[in-house]
């Protein structure tokens, strides 16, 4: 009996790379062969060339590797799955070329829906849920997704010349292009001083892209000896290197957060107006701690039920208040509490 093969889309950033895990991990229990579609500007297709859970890695990046592909596989996959971030009109006529059926979950208005129709099954997003949950629920299962279908195996043959124990830290996130994300500069200074006052063996190293570099330099002015910065010192293989090798992860709602809970790494993280239920782990396990003020009109960064009773995106809110007022001493005394549960929940 022939194969059944698959294809999953992956069309957006780091974070959205991992959030596809447990679709494609079932997809694979279901007995499919699984290829995966990289169209990205990030280099999202080099993690899982490094795990090796995908069957195919297709990464065409100009249009007539991309338009010799689809001529030569029209049809080759019985299904093709299409997640939000990746739902477009490109995508779709790919796709539609490719697979004999696609399952998406954002409707597309426009006369290419319309005509195929036929062969696109729509699924309903659902409020309240993680959005590991919503890429699963394109495979109509009743599957529920846990921590464990986000975790990936890394090569443990890797050559490590960081000083132990350190803790990796990102204080930026989205190629630090989504401000609002990020807490102030100051901000982190203030908390990591007094993470570093409460443990002094330790060492922080900064991780980050090349877009990162000039709000770091304060940090390492600030901190001197008890920081290692790689920002923009890294490709994204050595950053899972150095991620997998350290004892937990500091940072924001990003790719590098996603990464770090992949790989089975306790998270503390600072949010501002994303929403944690969609995109935090905190309700997977205590290893993972999301601190947010919680504000009345948070989360307004959300694909799904965003809260615009303050501002119709982040990008409009006049003060950003959930981000700019979250002190670092109450950051710092959740980080407390959640150091001294991290034995209780290690395994």
């Amino acid at each position: 009996m022939k194969q059944k093969k698959a294809i999953v889309f992956f069309s957006a950033g780091l974070g959205d790379a991992v959030l596809l895990i447990p679709l494609v991990k079932q997809l694979k229990k279901q007995g499919f062969w699984v290829a995966g579609f990289f169209n990205s500007a990030h280099p999202c297709e080099d993690i899982f060339a490094e795990i090796n859970l995908l069957d195919e890695i297709i990464s065409k990046k100009n249009k007539p590797q991309k338009f010799f592909f689809l001529f030569f596989n029209c049809l080759k996959y019985n299904k093709a799955f299409i997640n939000y971030f990746a739902s477009n009109r490109k995508n779709l006529l790919w796709a539609s070329f490719l697979a004999k059926e696609l399952f998406v979950n954002k409707k597309i208005n426009s006369f290419l829906w319309t005509l195929l129709k036929f062969k696109i099954n729509y699924i309903e997003p659902i409020k309240n849920i993680h959005d590991g949950q919503q890429n699963l629920n394109l495979l109509q299962s009743n599957t529920t997704v846990s921590l464990q279908d986000f975790h990936i195996n890394f090569p443990t043959n890797k050559i490590n010349t960081l000083p132990y124990p350190f803790i990796a830290v990102q204080i930026s996130t989205g190629n630090n292009k989504f401000i609002y994300k990020n807490w102030p500069v100051n901000y982190w200074i203030d908390f990591l001083k007094l993470v570093l006052k409460q443990y002094p063996e330790k060492k922080i190293v900064l991780l980050g892209d090349e877009n990162e570099v000039n709000i770091s330099a304060k940090i390492i002015q600030e901190l001197n000896n008890s920081v290692i910065s790689l920002i923009g010192k890294t490709s994204v293989l050595e950053a899972m290197n150095v991620l997998h090798e350290s004892e937990f992860f500091i940072g924001l709602d990003g790719g590098l957060m996603h990464l770090a809970a992949a790989l089975k790494k306790p998270t503390f993280t600072i949010w501002g107006p994303s929403s944690i239920s969609l995109y935090g782990y905190e309700k997977f396990s205590p290893l993972h701690k999301c601190v947010s003020l919680n504000l009345t009109c948070n989360p307004c960064s959300a694909w799904i039920n965003a809260n615009h009773t303050k501002a119709q995106s982040p990008e409009t809110c006049p003060d950003h208040a959930c981000i700019q007022q979250l002190m670092p001493q109450d950051a710092f005394n959740q980080f407390i509490q959640y150091v001294n549960l991290l034995p209780a929940h290690a395994n």
